[in-house]
């Protein structure tokens, strides 16, 4: 069913023909006008048009380093994917461990030390003498200078061995002798710088001449004494003493007439 009213014929001539035409030319006319007088369209703004903040500086750094690490793909290129960048970053060298402090040394207590007459403690020692006789058989002095060692075998107790010289004077001829003895010395009281002692052995001695005048050119030297020792700078003792000396040779020889003296001595003892 045509919504269009039916064409009529007047004269061979469709009669609503004008007024459809008409209707159409206006209709045309109308929409040239409203057409000439819209408003142009608006251009998008540029915050439309751009690429996100977020994305444009991270997307162009991209396309600089593919840009820069890729070859141009063409026909005859193969495709290349981009290589990363990669930088060798040298890691801060470990920082060495500061040196080890040590704590001083601190001095020795007077405990701590090795004192003088401990067990093991050894030293030496140099000495002179002079004695004169006690009986009244004759008149004869003698001096003395040797050298000794000394052992401390256990605290405060040494053993000692002497080389001596000496020189008698006498009635008749005078004689020089050579004495090796063996002592046996303890400390009985012993202090940090000075201590006293008893001391006490035998020899054997050899001389140019008897001795006494009228005994033997050998004998034996049996003596005992009491003596001290005083503290010196460098673990150095002073030694003062006196001594009952005895010069006989045991009935060994045909007469022995033998000699007593007290004699009196100094000596330095030094460590080893």
């Amino acid at each position: 069913m045509s919504l269009l009213p039916p064409i009529s014929m007047n004269n061979g001539t469709p009669r609503n023909l004008t007024v459809y035409s008409g209707a159409i030319a206006l209709a045309g006319l109308l929409l040239t006008q409203v057409i000439a007088t819209a408003p142009a369209a608006a251009e998008p703004s540029p915050a439309m048009t751009s690429e996100p903040e977020l994305f444009s500086a991270t997307d162009r750094l991209g396309a600089a380093v593919f840009d820069s690490q890729t070859t141009p793909i063409d026909e005859k290129t193969p495709l290349m994917l981009a290589q990363p960048r990669t930088e060798v970053v040298q890691a801060a060298p470990f920082p060495s461990p500061p040196p080890a402090i040590e704590p001083p040394e601190l001095p020795e207590s007077p405990e701590a030390e090795a004192r003088f007459g401990d067990r093991g403690d050894d030293r030496w020692y140099i000495q002179g003498a002079a004695a004169t006789h006690i009986d009244n058989q004759e008149n004869g002095q003698f001096g003395m200078v040797g050298a000794g060692i000394s052992h401390f075998f256990v605290a405060r107790h040494s053993i000692n061995g002497e080389l001596n010289s000496f020189y008698f004077s006498q009635n008749g001829d005078d004689a020089v002798g050579l004495n090796l003895a063996v002592l046996i010395r303890s400390h009985l009281v012993r202090q940090p710088n000075w201590s006293l002692y008893i001391d006490g052995g035998a020899g054997v001695l050899g001389s140019t001449d008897d001795v006494p005048s009228d005994g033997s050119p050998f004998n034996f030297t049996p003596q005992a004494g009491i003596g001290a020792t005083v503290g010196l700078e460098n673990n150095r003792r002073l030694m003062v003493g006196v001594r009952w000396h005895h010069i006989s040779n045991a009935n060994t020889f045909d007469d022995n007439p033998g000699r007593d003296s007290i004699m009196g001595y100094v000596g330095l003892n030094l460590p080893r």
